[in-house]
């Protein structure tokens, strides 16, 4: 009922290095909530790691695609 994922914990956790706890208090989130998504994802590492990976790529992507509004105005003010 949160519409945080697993994916979005684990990025957190693993490569923000937010700690269990922090994580809870940020997101009003419980101990069980965060421990049985990295417990999920500990089970399903590899699928969830290729998911993020594809989620960057398509990140970058739309970056490519779409340039920054604030990005092109400071260039033309230079």
């Amino acid at each position: 009922g949160h519409r945080i994922t697993v994916q979005n914990i684990v990025i957190w956790h693993e490569r923000m290095g937010k700690s269990v706890d922090e994580i809870c208090a940020e997101y009003d989130l419980t101990l069980a909530e965060v421990y049985t998504a990295l417990a999920y994802y500990f089970d399903h590492r590899d699928e969830i790691d290729q998911d993020i990976k594809k989620s960057e790529a398509f990140v970058a992507t739309l970056r490519e695609r779409t340039p920054s509004i604030l990005e092109s105005k400071l260039k033309a003010r230079r």
